[in-house]
């Protein structure tokens, strides 16, 4: 009977992979910005100026969908655009200076209109965050003789 070995490593069996070139180049990449999407934050979030419970299931539907898509799709500025997202500016005017209050001073707010007065107001980091600063239901005032 032929002597056994019991401390003898016994070889592995490796199957063969074969890497994809789109996906070799991916798996590079993975710290590439171009390659990530964004991702949603509300550490700027107002508690205090949220009206998200008074949305109507239209307005509720839209804003999650708007959400869904920028987590999903928006790998760049301009992805955001493409993807239906209002990109109108807001000032620190009237009722909008709630928004800007514990902000830094380089913010740019933005609305994206949900409806005729509900608005989800935002502003884009340049490290690929959304950040989402307030959910309204009513539209604010802008002129304070109003």
């Amino acid at each position: 009977m032929p002597k056994i070995d019991i401390n003898a490593k016994v070889p592995q069996y490796l199957p063969r992979r074969q890497v994809i070139p789109a996906e070799a180049a991916l798996q590079k990449d993975k710290s590439d910005i171009e390659t990530k999407n964004y991702l949603i934050s509300f550490a700027s979030y107002k508690e205090n100026m949220c009206q998200i419970q008074d949305l109507n299931t239209s307005c509720a539907r839209k804003l999650l969908t708007i959400l869904r898509n920028i987590g999903n799709k928006c790998t760049s500025y301009k992805d955001l655009s493409q993807i239906g997202l209002n990109m109108k500016p807001v000032g620190n005017q009237g009722e909008y200076n709630g928004l800007y209050k514990n902000l830094t001073e380089d913010v740019e707010l933005f609305e994206h209109y949900l409806s005729e007065d509900a608005r989800l107001f935002y502003f884009v980091s340049p490290v690929m965050l959304f950040e989402v600063v307030a959910i309204r239901n009513k539209h604010f005032r802008t002129d304070k003789n109003k």
